[in-house]
C-alpha cells in the first residue's frame, strides 16, 4: 500500500521507499509514510526532485528528503514572486465600450427625464422608454394588492388606535 502511494508520486520515490523498505524492513515504515505524506502537502515534481537528490547521493533517510522538500518549494514560491507580472491585457479602447463622455450623457439625460416626469408619461420619441415603462411597472404594485404590514408589527401586541 504504502509503495504504491510512493509510486503514484514518481518513480524516484517508489525507488526511495522501496529501498528504505528493504534496508530497514518494518520499521522504516514511519519513514515511507513520512516521505509519501509529503506528497500530500507538496508538489509531486518536488517530491520526485527531492527523492532523486537523496537516491543520486545515497542518503536514503527520510530526514533528509523533508528539508529537500522544503528548500525547493521556497524556491519555486521566491522564482514566482520574483517572476515578471504580466500587463493587465484590460483596454478602454474597443469598438464595443462606449466614451465616458456617453456615458455621463446618458446618466444626466435619464436623471433630468425622470426629475421632470415624476412617472408621468413617457414622451413617444424617447428610445430608453420602453426600458423605462418595464422598470416601473416591475417597481409599482397594482392598486387592489393591500399593503404588507411590517414584521414588527405582525409579532409585538400592537393594536391600531381608534
Amino acid at each position: 500500500m504504502l509503495l504504491a502511494n510512493a509510486g503514484r508520486i514518481g518513480p524516484q520515490t517508489k525507488a526511495l521507499c522501496q529501498h528504505i523498505f528493504v534496508a530497514e524492513g518494518r520499521p522504516g515504515q514511519r519513514a515511507l509514510w513520512g516521505i509519501v505524506v509529503l506528497g500530500r502537502k507538496y508538489p509531486t515534481r518536488l517530491v520526485e526532485q527531492a527523492c532523486a537528490h537523496a537516491i543520486s547521493n545515497g542518503i536514503f533517510r527520510c530526514k533528509h528528503v523533508r528539508p529537500t522538500v522544503e528548500r525547493l518549494f521556497e524556491q519555486a514560491l521566491q522564482q514566482v514572486e520574483e517572476g515578471p507580472q504580466p500587463a493587465s491585457q484590460l483596454t478602454q479602447d474597443h469598438p464595443l465600450i462606449r466614451a465616458p463622455a456617453e456615458y455621463g450623457d446618458l446618466f444626466s439625460r435619464a436623471v433630468s427625464h425622470e426629475a421632470g416626469n415624476d412617472g408621468g408619461q413617457l414622451d413617444a420619441h424617447d428610445d430608453r422608454a420602453p426600458a423605462i415603462r418595464a422598470r416601473g411597472a416591475c417597481a409599482t404594485r397594482p392598486a387592489s394588492t393591500p399593503r404588507a404590514l411590517p414584521l414588527r408589527l405582525l409579532t409585538s401586541n400592537w393594536s391600531p388606535s381608534p
